[in-house]
C-alpha cells in the first residue's frame, strides 16, 4: 500500500490482514519464535525482550587507533 510514511514522507506501506476477527484497537501481537534467544532477536531483529525468562544479550563497541 502507498500511503504516508510519516509526518514529512511518503513512502510504501504493508497491509497487515488478519484470518480472525480484530476490533478496532485491539493490539495485534508478531510472535518471533519462543526458542530465540534475545541475541538471536538483537541481531535479526534489533530488539530484546526484557524481564522474561530468554537469556541476556550484552553488545561490547570500540574504536581500534587507526594505523599510521
Amino acid at each position: 500500500m502507498n500511503g504516508p510514511a510519516g509526518l514529512f514522507s511518503w513512502d510504501l506501506l504493508f497491509c497487515l490482514k488478519s484470518t480472525i476477527p480484530v476490533k478496532e484497537g485491539e493490539p495485534v501481537f508478531i510472535q518471533y519464535g519462543m526458542n530465540k534467544s534475545n541475541a538471536d532477536l538483537a541481531l535479526h531483529y534489533g530488539f530484546v525482550e526484557s524481564g522474561t525468562g530468554r537469556d541476556s544479550c550484552n553488545l561490547t563497541f570500540g574504536i581500534h587507533e587507526r594505523q599510521r
